[in-house]
């Protein structure tokens, strides 16, 4: 497709939707949305199932990391930034 300046002989990479951090290293933006709609499908401390629909994270990952950027700091209701 060629519309504007952009030429459809122009070169072009494919970047993977989500992936790439948003609050801190070694949790990708899919992972962080996985995460939350875990805990909101499973329930809050329910980490096994959510672990389980995250499915690239441990029971204690997904608890830690949650309770780290979303809980447990002083910009608390936000995440941390």
């Amino acid at each position: 497709m060629e519309l504007g300046q952009h030429k459809r002989t122009h070169a072009y990479r494919v970047i993977p939707p989500l992936n790439f951090g948003i609050y801190c290293h070694g949790w990708r933006a899919d992972e962080e949305l996985l995460l939350l709609e875990g805990i909101e499908a499973c329930g809050m401390g329910n980490w096994k199932d959510v672990a389980e629909q995250v499915g690239s994270k441990t029971e204690e990952e997904c608890r830690s990391h949650y309770w780290q950027v979303y809980l447990d700091w002083e910009g608390f209701p936000f995440p941390v930034l």
